[in-house]
């Protein structure tokens, strides 16, 4: 007989006990608060699926906890494995800044928690503060760089 688990989700940023050096773990007070209240977390189990290639995005995800899979299929319909990206990722930036489906397919690998945040919300807070919009420049200019690094 297996041995019941117990997991504490934090219902906001303020109080997670996950915070590290990451985009969105240390923003300044007012901004924290902010941040915090916005989107949800959520606990998600290996192999769900989060986005799906081609799919319009109501928001983004950021991996507070856990790694997943982004992948995408090839003309031949094999599935080509881009990176697995793990903690403090800020996943579908790309999408919902440009408004255009996703590229790729993520999907957990194991245990995960997440945050979701609605686009409208998380568009606003760019908007509202240029210390985010800059991070979030540099975290799509990685997300660049490191494509291209990866091609032959």
């Amino acid at each position: 007989m297996g041995v019941l688990r117990r997991f504490v989700v934090p219902s906001d940023c303020l109080n997670c006990t996950l915070q590290q050096s990451g985009n969105f773990c240390h923003l300044p007070p007012p901004l924290l608060n902010e941040f915090s209240a916005m989107g949800h977390v959520t606990l998600y189990p290996g192999d769900a699926t989060l986005v799906e290639e081609g799919q319009l995005l109501r928001g983004v995800y950021i991996v507070c906890s856990g790694r997943v899979k982004l992948s995408l299929e090839a003309h031949d319909g094999k599935t080509i494995i881009l990176k697995v990206a793990g903690e403090r990722q800020v996943l579908g930036l790309s999408a919902v800044v440009s408004g255009r489906p996703a590229p790729m397919t993520v999907t957990t690998i194991g245990l995960c928690q997440i945050k979701f945040v609605e686009r409208d919300a998380f568009m606003r807070l760019i908007e509202s503060d240029s210390r985010i919009a800059l991070a979030c420049a540099a975290m799509l200019a990685r997300e660049v760089t490191g494509t291209f690094r990866r091609l032959p």
